[in-house]
């Protein structure tokens, strides 16, 4: 079992051993309040939610702050946890929500019973910089007994299998890019078919000619809409790689095979659900009705398009991360499309989290390229040499290997050797 599954048990073993009720709703005011974090609750809290009394989904550093400068002893448990679940973001009450499943166990529907927040954010640092990330192990009952701990690092830097987020990451990457080579490759089909219908406009129509421009004509609305439709489909898929809900079947809420991600990435449905549809001639509601059906976080509802617009670049400058000089934001009936250029997939991340879990927007079209350093690519990693000379060693003349002896810059002479003047 995973490291953090074991350890979601160890707390319940706690519970039971302590003579404390397991289940939140059996505890009352003698009783602690039993709060849960980590990577674990990040991922997914709801195996354990009808245990805890409140989560707090986000980084330690900046939430336990708030969350002390809330507490109050003196009050019913039910009245702190109000308290703190509209002061303090990130923080996840399951009494608050009436959460129904589906027969596998996934989510069907999660609704506030309160005056809470309807969407959860999950809160992170800008800057580690500014906390401490280094604590000392009092207790000898500990396998790091004796021990001044001090963090290097969040995360795994190497992507390792290890790590559940990004052993699903480099997946979700190579179908974006499938995704939008197959967008670009549709609009260049349809540039260069409108380039054809220009020059049969300019030529003197023969009735040779005038046939050949039927067809088309003809094959042009048959592209413009089923491949309009295309377009649509992908753009789903990438609004759905940006809200993290990307390869889940839209019928039976099952993950999509990789396989058939692979073949189809721009797909709704998984195997067997697409046999069916196909066998009782059902179809999905279009790919443009499911985008534009999130609604705006409160705060920015009334607000026009350009108000949005300028309103997410002032937050991208304050924010201060990210090189905003190529990249374009629009919004149209709800929706934020992204466009244009930054310099890494780092960057790219980050202003994902930024509009998704900070700014709380849900449908985020991204069709926004990255332009990778040449030290931040995969082929330029320590131990890989891929460069190879463009000139034969043996041609290399003595002044050159002079400089290189001497490690000095090798500086070329105004005027080629006597020999060859």
């Amino acid at each position: 079992m995973p490291y953090e599954i074991m350890q979601c048990l160890r707390g319940l073993t706690i519970l039971y051993k302590a003579d404390i009720p397991l289940h939140s709703n059996e505890r009352g005011t003698p009783h602690p309040l039993v709060i849960a974090g980590g990577v674990a609750c990040f991922l997914n809290p709801e195996p354990i939610s009808s245990f805890i009394d409140c989560f707090l989904i986000g980084e330690a550093e900046l939430m336990l702050p708030q969350f002390i400068g809330c507490f109050d002893a003196d009050i019913s448990i039910r009245s702190l946890l109000k308290n703190i679940v509209r002061k303090v973001p990130g923080t996840y009450v399951p009494a608050f929500y009436e959460t129904t499943y589906n027969k596998d166990g996934t989510i069907r529907s999660f609704e506030p019973l309160l005056d809470v927040p309807v969407n959860i954010r999950r809160t992170y640092l800008k800057d580690l910089s500014q906390v401490s990330t280094c604590s000392s192990i009092i207790t000898p009952h500990t396998t790091f007994d004796n021990t001044f701990l001090i963090e290097t690092g969040r995360g795994c830097p190497h992507g390792c299998r290890l790590g559940e987020i990004t052993m699903y990451e480099r997946d979700i990457v190579r179908h974006r890019e499938l995704l939008l080579k197959q967008r670009n490759e549709i609009f260049e089909r349809l540039r260069r078919l409108e380039s054809d219908w220009k020059v049969l406009e300019e030529r003197d129509i023969e009735l040779e000619e005038e046939a050949q421009k039927a067809d088309i004509t003809t094959l042009y609305d048959q592209l413009d809409e089923r491949e309009k439709m295309q377009i649509e489909e992908i753009d789903l898929s990438l609004c759905r790689i940006a809200a993290g809900s990307y390869g889940v079947c839209e019928s039976c809420e099952k993950l999509i095979s990789l396989k058939r991600l692979e073949v189809l990435p721009a797909t709704r449905l998984c195997r067997k659900c697409a046999h069916r549809y196909e066998e009782e001639q059902k179809r999905l509601p279009r790919a443009e009705e499911v985008i534009v059906c999130e609604e705006l976080p409160s705060e920015y509802k009334g607000l026009s398009s350009e108000q949005l617009r300028r309103l997410i670049f002032e937050h991208l400058r304050n924010d201060g991360r990210l090189d905003v000089e190529e990249l374009k934001v629009f919004c149209k009936n709800k929706i934020i499309y992204l466009e244009g250029i930054l310099p890494s997939e780092k960057e790219h991340q980050i202003l994902l989290r930024i509009l998704r879990d900070i700014m709380g927007f849900t449908s985020i079209v991204d069709h926004l390229q990255t332009t990778e350093l040449i030290w931040e690519r995969e082929d330029r990693s320590p131990g890989r040499a891929d460069y190879s000379p463009s000139v034969n060693v043996d041609e290399i003349t003595d002044d050159v290997f002079e400089s290189q002896e001497k490690e000095v810059p090798y500086m070329f002479p105004d005027r080629p050797p006597p020999e060859e003047e």
